[in-house]
């Protein structure tokens, strides 16, 4: 079964395992790209959830949106307080800045090509990227900004590995 919720503004989705065996997994972004992971999980006994994000190139609400989210799962459905990130590409990123703010609430992270580094995706290192634009657009950040940023995904793998 698939339910549609909002909370505090935002789309949910949220898909129910047939058995579910207390656990949980969270897509950051894409939520329809790439099920394969998503689906092997929900025939395990997996929850699925997914809310949506004001922008793939992170906003720090959607980092907290995720929070909510995951006191929502806890509460409605009684699952373990740590989910399995699944993030691919920019929804990498979007794992990796949600695991670094609250590692206590996640297990494990399955990520494919995630963004790490800005300079290299959106930015494409100075060689220019249509992608680079509308990043520019939803951060308002420009490539100098970048070269002297201290926020990005990269530097939150410290904190990811002593978790």
């Amino acid at each position: 079964m698939i339910e549609n919720i909002v909370l505090n503004g935002r789309e949910v989705i949220i898909c129910h395992p047939e058995n579910p065996n207390g656990k949980w997994a969270l897509k950051t972004e894409y939520f329809d790209a790439f099920p394969e992971v998503q689906n092997i999980l929900l025939r395990k006994g997996y929850y699925i959830a997914h809310i949506k994000n004001k922008t793939r190139w992170h906003h720090p609400s959607d980092t907290d949106a995720r929070f909510e989210l995951a006191k929502y799962m806890n509460k409605r459905f009684n699952v373990n307080k740590k989910c399995v990130i699944i993030g691919m590409s920019c929804g990498g990123m979007q794992g990796i800045y949600f695991a670094s703010k609250y590692p206590n609430l996640v297990s494990c992270m399955y990520l494919d090509a995630p963004v790490v580094n800005l300079l290299s995706c959106p930015a494409g290192l100075g060689k220019g990227s249509s992608l680079f634009e509308e990043f520019y657009s939803h951060t308002g950040m420009e490539l100098t900004d970048l070269l002297g940023y201290r926020n990005h995904p990269l530097d939150h793998l410290p904190t990811l590995v002593k978790h």
